[in-house]
């Protein structure tokens, strides 16, 4: 009996022990900025686990995953589940990018700990009832059809699966009708499982409350979601090469928009912010290089920019640059070589010391709007922490932006940008379009897909 009362103590200290060192490994991401003055909660909730990780055979499996999380629970069918987020007012809306997934959420400042029950049952109690999961996918559908209307998003749809032909990085996060057909309840319980867990979680919250009470709410309540271990997917390197161009057949379209894609860095870049100050000169504002010179061709251009994130926004991995506009079509033959052309001077020659100036100025005077409030800081230490990249307070953008010049800015530009794959993408008449397009230095192919 000794034996067994001994035998039953080292065993329950055991399993003490592993409990303990299981509760010690669940350990918490969160970012927190304090508003005592705010009425409301703003939690952004990630998943470190985005279209990349679908694989080549289910695009859009993570965004329908976690749009599926908001389909009912074994706890609460959808009438239940929507009716008890109406109840405490809280929105839930889902973003899915190509490394991550975002729930955003709002919800009364007094009901922190109702909302976070809720959650709790979303994230460790789903149900992914089959029916709900047929229903989903209608509406998934006709948000895909819809999604292809809009001139600019398919362009940017069919320059990412040029460049990133191959891999999933080539597939919209949010699926196409073909692919969407295929998921299944099964695929989507096994993302799930596969996926959403702690270790994989980062939270955002803006709160009335300071931080140690929102940190021990999180842990207390939602202590039961479970542990996975998961890699993140990163964007890969693209695939294309050369110059590559892809008309969208459109003969009634009234104007020609377009988008150049070519590789970019990586946010945590030691040299992106000398970059960004290049791509502010060339082609944000109006008094960029790209503004300037439109009307230099007659006025062809009636829309454009330039930018590191207009395609993927936040990523750890190297994302594309591009450069996007609208022409008029009687001056189309026009746009793209010029368009590339001053682009490739801009990153040959360097930029000016008055484009320098003026860019790094502009760049600080923005800074301080930009965090002028506890729900745009959290989002920006977000975002940072999420490409892996430190965040900067005004000091630290002072401090940054003072080691930039001129000279090392255009040595940057010319060391980093490169121009091996170009992949042009435009959308509008393929009898006026296909032979400007072949006219562009180093066209190695065109093609035509219909719209």
């Amino acid at each position: 009996m000794v034996r067994f009362s001994r035998l039953f103590l080292v065993c329950l200290a055991a399993a003490f022990a592993w409990t303990s060192s299981a509760w010690a490994a669940k350990s918490w991401t969160v970012i927190h900025e304090q508003d005592p003055s705010a009425s409301e909660i703003h939690l952004h909730w990630v998943v470190r686990s985005g279209s990349l990780r679908d694989g080549l055979d289910k695009p859009g499996l993570a965004h329908f995953t976690a749009r599926a999380l908001l389909r009912g629970t074994t706890t609460r069918p959808y009438a239940d589940l929507d009716q008890a987020l109406r109840a405490i007012s809280a929105t839930i809306s889902v973003e899915t990018q190509h490394e991550f997934t975002r729930f955003r959420c709002r919800f009364p400042a007094n009901r922190l700990d109702a909302f976070l029950h809720l959650l709790r049952d979303v994230f460790s109690n789903p149900e992914f009832d089959p029916m709900e999961m047929d229903r989903l996918r209608v509406e998934l559908l006709a948000e895909s059809r819809s999604a292809v209307q809009d001139a600019r998003r398919l362009i940017a749809r069919v320059a990412m699966r040029e460049l990133y032909s191959g891999t999933p990085a080539q597939a919209a996060p949010e699926g196409e009708s073909s692919s969407l057909a295929r998921i299944s309840a099964t695929d989507v319980r096994q993302f799930h499982r596969d996926h959403y867990g702690v270790s994989n979680f980062a939270l955002a919250v803006t709160a009335p409350q300071n931080e140690a009470v929102v940190r021990s709410k999180i842990s207390q309540i939602l202590s039961s979601i479970p542990e996975v271990v998961s890699k993140p997917g990163v964007l890969p390197t693209p695939t294309s090469s050369g110059v590559s161009g892809v008309v969208i057949a459109d003969p009634a379209s009234v104007d020609v928009p377009f988008q150049v894609l070519l590789p970019g860095v990586a946010s945590s870049d030691s040299e992106r912010i000398g970059l960004e100050l290049a791509n502010r000169a060339f082609g944000v504002g109006p008094d960029s290089r790209l503004a300037q010179f439109a009307p230099n061709l007659n006025g062809w251009l009636t829309w454009a920019s330039s930018g590191f994130n207009q395609v993927v926004g936040v990523s750890q991995g190297v994302g594309p640059y591009s450069i996007t506009g609208t022409a008029t079509p009687e001056y189309a033959s026009d746009v793209l070589p010029a368009t590339i052309d001053l682009f490739q001077w801009f990153v040959n020659d360097g930029l000016t010391e008055p484009e320098f100036r003026k860019a790094r100025d502009e760049t600080l005077a923005a800074v301080p709007a930009a965090q002028d409030s506890p729900r745009k800081k959290v989002e920006q230490r977000l975002n940072a922490a999420l490409s892996g990249r430190a965040w900067l307070d005004i000091p630290g953008w002072q401090s940054e932006l003072g080691r930039w010049s001129a000279k090392s800015v255009s040595s940057s530009m010319k060391t980093r940008m490169s121009f091996d794959p170009i992949v042009i993408v435009i959308l509008g008449d393929p009898a006026q379009l296909v032979p400007v397009m072949e006219s562009v230095p180093g066209m190695r192919s065109v093609r035509v897909i219909q719209r």
